[in-house]
């Protein structure tokens, strides 16, 4: 079967497209990541100065980052072992 030149640029054309999509997403979703790696930072820092003077946190900021504790582990466990397998 012959293809041609029109085809092949056509072909070459959508797989950069997606290349370029697939790329575009990775960067979004690791400057997601950075942003919540500063805010874990931040929260940190604010509950080691609370520590001083008010050792108690609320149990719904508990519960809170105990779900987003579990969400990211999951989320870890899927692109590391899940994730390869397919």
């Amino acid at each position: 079967m012959k293809i041609s030149k029109q085809r092949v640029k056509e072909i070459i054309r959508e797989e950069n497209d997606k290349f370029q999509k697939a790329h575009s997403e990775i960067n979004r979703t690791k400057g997601k990541l950075e942003s919540i790696s500063q805010i874990a930072s931040q929260i940190n820092k604010v509950l080691e100065d609370q520590e001083i003077y008010d050792p108690d946190i609320e149990e719904w900021v508990q519960e809170d980052i105990a779900v987003i504790s579990a969400m990211m582990n999951a989320i870890l466990q899927y692109e590391k072992f899940e994730k390869v397998r397919s």
